[in-house]
């Protein structure tokens, strides 16, 4: 051994206590031993090492739950959207708005696509821009209908 090794090492050499019947006895004193040192830090390396691999396989399978409760959320929003859709069309139906304005007191025209309203003073002086556009589009029958005179 080295000198230096034998500084580090500090083996003493003593005798086994009386009665034992064993002669001298070599034994280390070593404070640092090198192999359970090094047993020690592979040990702890392996215990980070597993502690690491269980944290990342812990925070994969919560982004995995979280990405399929996302895509149930996605789900339920668009078939609540179909629903609301479904509703908004049911609501907004031709057959629905007559219904509905019967019950608060509406008549419903004889020409529902077809509604004028004239003012009465317009036709003192000749028919109205509203009454040559009819005769233009052909619907002076229309205009005839709803008690308007003809140009």
């Amino acid at each position: 051994m080295t000198r230096r090794r034998q500084g580090i090492r500090n083996t003493f050499r003593y005798a086994a206590p009386t009665g034992t019947g064993g002669g001298a006895m070599a034994r280390s004193r070593c404070m640092l031993d090198t192999g359970a040192l090094l047993v020690g830090l592979m040990g702890f390396a392996a215990l980070l090492v597993v502690t690491g691999q269980v944290a990342l396989s812990n925070g994969i399978i919560r982004e995995r739950t979280t990405i399929s409760d996302l895509h149930a959320d996605r789900d339920y929003l668009q078939a609540r959207l179909g629903l609301l859709e479904q509703e908004w069309n049911r609501q907004t139906s031709r057959d629905e708005i007559a219904a509905k304005a019967v019950t608060i007191g509406l008549v419903a025209p004889t020409h529902p696509s077809v509604l004028m309203v004239l003012d009465e003073t317009s036709e003192r002086d000749g028919p109205s821009f509203l009454a040559r556009a009819m005769v233009a589009v052909g619907a002076r029958e229309a205009h005839a209908a709803v008690g308007g005179d003809g140009p």
